[in-house]
């Protein structure tokens, strides 16, 4: 159990004691990682506890334990020689203090601020288990308050205690009732308090999804729900969604989002970093050539290393697995968009009855958040329980398309109005899953890749979520790395947007060539950005995985509709990238197709801005339901030309100057 526990500005210490308490049948030795899990805290483990990633890092303040084999594979002499360990290797039963390192925080990169948001949802165009059933629920009452149930129950969610603790933020009196709209996600949780008269959006707020601890990817989640975790994942992101509502409820005190970043500067090849604290900042932090650090790279000779430069790309397959959800619940659904229409005819001007919290989420993280099996998810024919739009507790969760593609697509189609119009458009989510949805209100058809975590900072030796710290932007200009990070704070790894601008920078610069590798003096160690932020050979690999596998989709989709490039009016670019996306290098590395350039928009948080509009009553339940039904699923592991497409597109194009 946790005995005492501080929050520091820069760590988190706790006093981890040598009782097992909260540890369940769990057999001795336990690793930290368990202890601390039992104990109710969490750190992140991207690869979900089996020891690859490094990244579930603690410190023991005082003696600590002998590093095991991975360990020593893992951390650097520095690291270990200052004592740290891995949360996921380290066994140790007895009493330490433990710095577990900054708390993660999410900034909202992939967010517009509130005017903006509001601009873009309400434009005259559009901006860029327990199975629920409406004829049986109980409606909750749209008052002054926003109710959020933490629930609890077994691992299938079919038993939910009545006296389950409940979160209620008062609105304060003489104010009208809110709506929240939510994006689930795998990495971040998104969230919009609007006001149930005007649907205008009041604040934003984001959070890690702390999830994160059983692993980075909807897979880790699955495999770790399917090994008796269910009800501790549901518990996770139930306490999410709490702390997210209150920091969006007025009285909490919380603020709206802070999107203002401070800018320094640091020379590259001087090992002391104590003068990073000198580092200025800058009252104007959107003038776009101030660079939170400039590194000279030009004495390359001290990391230079002899390496065999006959190295080609490995040739790594992709499984993609035929799946296809046969859905047997069409007219039924029809029958509740039915009913949910009357209903919200008289909510929507908050006079009662809706559901206050709408769920946009990825097909896993909503059978997590109800408690659902997710044994289907996860083996073929890859069936999940529930996938309509049904309510649950004080929620709706908006219908997905298929295990594979979820709600927050749905959501994205409804958002870019891809249902509506004549012109054919693209849409390509740039998540864990990959999401691609080509298109127009006569056909739509998607698929999923299967990219994985890449463009999320996953996978990536320093790769991180969008915390402060994160380095978002780079550029590499006769040998000067210039970077800006998230919050203009110390650097502590790359974002989505820093591993897709590093990586284009080095294909520009010709530190790395079109299949991947790094010229000599970085090849073995790497190249560094700053400090300890390294860029290494196996993250190129996994940026090439992840954008031949989404360029590749789009291929195959572009093929499957019968059409070319110039048929296509407009490609929208999804996800935590959100307007932060330098477009024209996605372009650079092959992402998005060149032709499509002049065409792309990025949209940010497309899976909200769907979820807003449900929630302010400008799209109605039979849309997202039609969208679902209508929406045909491309099946690529059958498409005879996909994995063609997929090696052809893993190198990188030329650098046209």
């Amino acid at each position: 159990m946790i005995k005492r526990k501080m929050q520091t500005k820069d760590m988190r210490i706790i006093h981890l004691d040598n009782k097992m308490s909260g540890l369940g049948d769990l057999p001795a030795p336990l690793t930290i990682m368990q202890r601390l899990r039992a104990a109710g805290v969490y750190i992140s483990s991207p690869c979900g506890g089996q020891g690859i990633c490094g990244k579930c890092r603690v410190r023991f303040l005082d003696e600590a334990p002998a590093p095991t084999e991975a360990e020593k594979r893992l951390l650097s002499q520095e690291d270990l020689a200052r004592n740290v360990r891995l949360s996921c290797k380290c066994l140790y039963a007895g009493e330490a203090l433990l710095d577990l390192g900054e708390e993660e925080d999410i900034v909202t990169e992939g967010l517009a601020d509130e005017d903006e948001c509001r601009t873009a949802i309400e434009g005259p165009e559009p901006a860029d288990g327990k199975p629920g059933h409406l004829d049986n629920a109980k409606a909750c009452r749209l008052d002054n308050r926003v109710e959020l149930c933490s629930i609890a129950g077994d691992s299938t969610g079919k038993k939910l205690q009545e006296n389950s603790p409940v979160l209620a933020g008062r609105a304060g009196p003489g104010r009208e009732a809110y709506r929240i709209a939510l994006d689930l996600g795998t990495t971040t949780l998104a969230a919009a308090l609007l006001d149930s008269k005007t649907g205008k959006i009041i604040r934003t707020e984001s959070s890690i999804n702390h999830q994160r601890s059983y692993g980075a990817d909807v897979i880790s989640r699955i495999d770790a729900a399917t090994r008796g975790q269910a009800g501790k994942l549901q518990e996770m992101i139930l306490s999410d969604i709490n702390a997210l509502v209150k920091k969006l409820l007025p009285d909490s005190g919380a603020s709206g989002l802070e999107t203002a970043s401070t800018h320094r500067t640091e020379r590259i090849g001087e090992e002391d970093s104590s003068h990073r604290a000198e580092w200025a900042r800058e009252e104007d932090s959107s003038h776009k050539e101030e660079w939170t650090g400039i590194e000279d790279i030009s004495h390359k000779a001290e990391w230079a290393e002899e390496k065999d430069s006959s190295y080609r790309i490995e040739n790594i397959g992709l499984v993609v697995s035929s799946y296809k959800d046969e859905r047997a619940e069409k007219e039924e659904n029809s029958h509740r968009a039915e009913r949910i229409g009357e209903e919200d005819s008289s909510h929507r001007a908050g006079k009662g009855g809706s559901p206050q919290i709408i769920v946009s989420g990825n097909t896993t993280m909503q059978h997590l958040l109800e408690g659902l099996p997710c044994k289907g998810l996860g083996v073929a024919p890859y069936s999940p329980v529930d996938i309509s739009l049904h309510p649950f507790q004080n929620m709706i969760l908006l219908p997905g398309i298929s295990t594979f593609v979820g709600a927050d697509i749905v959501s994205g189609i409804l958002s870019c109005g891809m249902d509506l119009g004549e012109d054919i458009c693209l849409f390509v989510d740039l998540g864990t899953n990959g999401e691609i949805v080509l298109g127009n209100r006569d056909r739509l058809i998607c698929a999923s890749t299967a990219a994985g975590p890449a463009f999320e900072g996953g996978n990536i030796s320093c790769g991180v979520a969008g915390i402060p710290g994160a380095i978002d932007r780079v550029d590499i200009i006769d040998h000067i790395v210039r970077y800006t990070s998230l919050g203009g704070r110390k650097p502590v790894g790359l974002c989505g947007t820093g591993v897709l601008e590093v990586t284009y920078e080095l294909l520009k610069s010709g530190i790395m060539d079109e299949t991947g590798l790094l010229s000599d003096p970085y090849f073995e160690k790497g190249f560094r950005i700053t400090g300890d932020v390294i860029f290494r050979m196996e993250d190129i690999r996994e940026v090439q995985l992840a954008k031949g596998a989404v360029r590749a989709g789009i291929e195959t989709l572009i093929e499957s509709y019968g059409i070319h490039y110039g048929n296509i009016q407009k490609l929208y670019l999804a996800g935590g990238f959100g307007k932060k996306l330098n477009i024209r290098k996605a372009a650079g590395i092959g992402l998005i197709p060149f032709e499509l350039l002049e065409r792309t928009e990025a949209v940010g948080n497309s899976s909200l801005k769907g979820a807003v509009e449900f929630a302010a009553g400008r799209i109605e339940a039979q849309r997202f339901i039609h969208v679902a039904d209508f929406t045909e699923e491309i099946s690529l592991g059958d498409h005879p030309s996909f994995q063609e497409q997929y090696f052809s597109y893993m190198n990188f194009p030329p650098i046209t100057k």
